[in-house]
């Protein structure tokens, strides 16, 4: 299902009669970095630690030349990750050079 399509439906689900910017959000959100785990429990020793984690990688990728921008950095558990930091291409691209791929393991 496309990601418009899901944001219309949590849309819908919502009683909106439009989709908002939010919803598209939400639904990119879902389909690049999986559903949230709102069951899983973290505790609070486990969120901090998960910050640190990931605003380490944040801060490396801007440190780092060749690396794509941070578009988002989250500590919200989805898929099988504690968190995650979500980096944007600037332009549709078709492939990356050596030089990007090395960057990207930041």
């Amino acid at each position: 299902m496309s990601m418009v399509n899901n944001a219309a439906l949590q849309a819908a689900k919502d009683g909106r009669e439009a989709v908002t910017l939010r919803y598209l959000e939400e639904s990119k959100d879902r389909q690049l970095m999986g559903m949230e785990r709102r069951s899983m429990r973290v505790t609070e020793r486990g969120r901090r630690l998960t910050a640190y984690h990931e605003g380490g990688h944040a801060l490396a990728a801007w440190l780092s030349e060749g690396t794509r921008d941070v578009h988002k950095v989250t500590i919200v558990p989805r898929g099988r990750s504690l968190g995650m930091v979500m980096q944007l291409p600037d332009d549709d691209e078709t492939g990356r050079n050596r030089g990007e791929y090395v960057a990207s393991i930041v």
